[in-house]
């Protein structure tokens, strides 16, 4: 929801005790990236297209694949901070979104790029692997394969304020920990699905729903972070101290399949970058982690 008065009087409307507390405790605020057209110049800012990275670095590759990580977002956050009400991003610098995935045995890897905004920048060397075809973003048919760049677009930003979704990690957490009877599907009074309605302002579930920070909007799976870190070896388990430690990752950028940047993420699905909140904190972004979830 774009107003935070207005999502705490829905909350207080429709969840149920012990969650409501904990919803409106979680109100976090996210930095909405909409595609706004071709890019003009008028900012550096953009999702898809070819990064302007700083001088003298390449295009970044995979060194498990050698193949070229596929450029998603470069962020300038001069032109964003006024937006970050919670203070969670660096008061300048460019970050570099890339991610690259193995189709052989379905590895994802994601890259971020922070770099010092006053830095010269210039477009680098396009790696071979890329070709202006309709595919799916990073996809190639053999490890030589093309690869498609996405459609570069303009951003429009705004703000929006998310909760957790109802079948998501935090929830569960408060079920275990209240040991209420109420499980977490019950958490919200909301039988005619008014609430997801009133939620979402009446925008279509297709509407792509990119941003920065907040909480994710998963597909199927509202838990990821458990299962991520459960492959990275990072959590192993679903006790409680397990979740409490797998929360301790939060959303760093969020990208859904979208028309306008010619991309599909698996079936209709969306890109997930979390980062650990003490590297947050320290701006570092050299240890990001992805996750994908699809229909």
């Amino acid at each position: 929801m774009k107003n935070r008065r207005k999502l705490e009087d829905l909350i207080s409307s429709y969840a149920i005790e012990p969650y409501k507390e904990f919803y409106l405790r979680e109100i976090k605020q996210s930095i909405r990236l909409v595609c706004d057209g071709r890019p003009d110049g008028s900012m550096f800012s953009r999702l898809g297209g070819v990064p302007e990275l700083p001088e003298g670095i390449k295009w970044p590759i995979n060194p498990e694949t050698n193949l070229p990580f596929t450029f998603l977002a470069q962020l300038a956050i001069s032109e964003i901070k006024a937006l970050d009400k919670e203070n969670l991003l660096p008061e300048r610098g460019r970050m570099y979104f890339f991610y690259e995935q193995d189709y052989f045995d379905n590895d994802l890897q994601a890259l971020v790029i922070f770099a010092n905004e006053d830095l010269p920048f210039e477009v680098p060397k396009l790696p071979a692997a890329f070709k202006r075809k309709r595919r799916r973003v990073g996809e190639s048919s053999s490890r030589e394969g093309k690869r498609k760049l996405l459609e570069a677009q303009k951003i429009a930003f705004g703000t929006e304020f998310h909760i957790p979704a109802k079948d998501s990690l935090f929830i569960e957490k408060v079920y275990r920990e209240s040991q209420t009877d109420l499980e977490p599907h019950e958490s919200l009074n909301d039988p005619f699905g008014n609430f997801t309605i009133e939620y979402w302002e009446n925008e279509p579930e297709t509407t792509p729903k990119h941003h920065l920070l907040g909480h994710y909007k998963g597909i199927q799976n509202e838990m990821l972070q458990l299962e991520l870190f459960d492959e990275h070896g990072i959590v192993k388990g679903n006790g409680l101290q397990d979740i409490h430690e797998a929360l301790k990752w939060r959303l760093l950028l969020q990208m859904d399949t979208d028309p306008a940047l010619e991309c599909m993420f698996g079936d209709g699905g969306r890109l997930f970058f979390f980062i650990h909140e003490d590297d947050l904190k320290e701006s570092d972004f050299s240890k990001v982690k992805i996750q994908i979830d699809s229909y």
